[in-house]
């Protein structure tokens, strides 16, 4: 199961749990003197103070966090009524679900996208295909779109395949990010993460503290069946350009969207 994009409050809560580990060993580090001096005393107190203060500031953070994260959304979660919700992933303040699948002799690749502000959003994303030995008979062009705002749009591209008398396997790693200027937040529920692999140095330093780390990154994988015995390989082509269509927009019925997909 792939994480939850984290929010800001998360990642200071993270933070602030250092402090209290910090604080609470220098307390009890001062405490624990045989002969404790007054600027023992004055550590251990501070170091309970700085604890508690933390604490607090952590019970409020996640109050907040909690609240955000369960308000009524302003605009429909349209993305939900599409396709199952714990298949969505997010990239910044969009949400997204990706799927590949094969149509004769070539790889169809669709991207619902639902902006989560009421601002435009610039979204990019990258399908970086992994050692598709020769299967794709182009590269994948990045996914860059301007998502209205609060709107659903989807990203469409087919991509020529070399005919193989085998079924084939086809994973894509994913790299996103997003950008709104201003705007308010319509969509509140937080989605899978698209992560990255966890990059080498970071490995060698975990080796090198005792720990092994690996793993991470989001990835998309398509099945690529055998072509019929008569059919002949196509010509090389270079792989198309994506389409985008507009499945929705704010004012109209969510139930729309389903009839627009292509």
């Amino acid at each position: 199961m792939a994480a939850k994009a984290l929010t800001g409050r998360q990642i200071v809560i993270v933070l602030l749990c250092i402090v209290v580990f910090g604080g609470v060993v220098a307390a009890l580090g001062a405490e624990e003197q045989p002969d404790p001096s007054t600027a023992s005393r004055v550590t251990m107190i501070s170091g309970c103070a700085v604890a508690a203060l933390a604490v607090g500031t952590i019970i409020a953070l996640a109050v907040g966090d909690y609240r955000a994260s369960h308000r009524h959304d302003v605009e429909p979660d349209v993305l939900s009524s599409l396709v199952p919700a714990d298949q969505l992933l997010q990239v910044g303040r969009c949400h997204l679900w990706i799927t590949a699948k094969k149509r004769e002799d070539r790889l169809r690749i669709v991207v619902l996208l639902q902006n989560l502000f009421d601002s435009e959003n610039a979204v990019d994303l990258e399908l970086d295909a992994r050692n598709h030995g020769g299967l794709l008979q182009a590269p994948i062009p990045d996914m860059v779109v301007a998502i209205p705002p609060s709107a659903v749009v989807e990203a469409a591209i087919e991509v020529p395949l070399t005919i193989t008398g085998s079924t084939r396997k086809l994973k894509f790693a994913l790299k996103g990010k997003s950008r709104t200027v201003g705007g308010r937040q319509v969509r509140f529920r937080r989605r899978n993460a698209i992560t990255q692999p966890v990059h080498p140095l970071v490995q060698i330093g975990g080796l090198l503290v005792g720990r092994l780390m690996w793993g991470g990154g989001t990835f998309l994988t398509a099945t690529v069946a055998p072509a019929p015995v008569n059919a002949s390989a196509s010509p090389a082509a270079s792989s198309g350009n994506w389409t985008f269509t507009t499945l929705w927009l704010p004012g109209e019925d969510a139930a729309v969207a389903a009839t627009r997909i292509a």
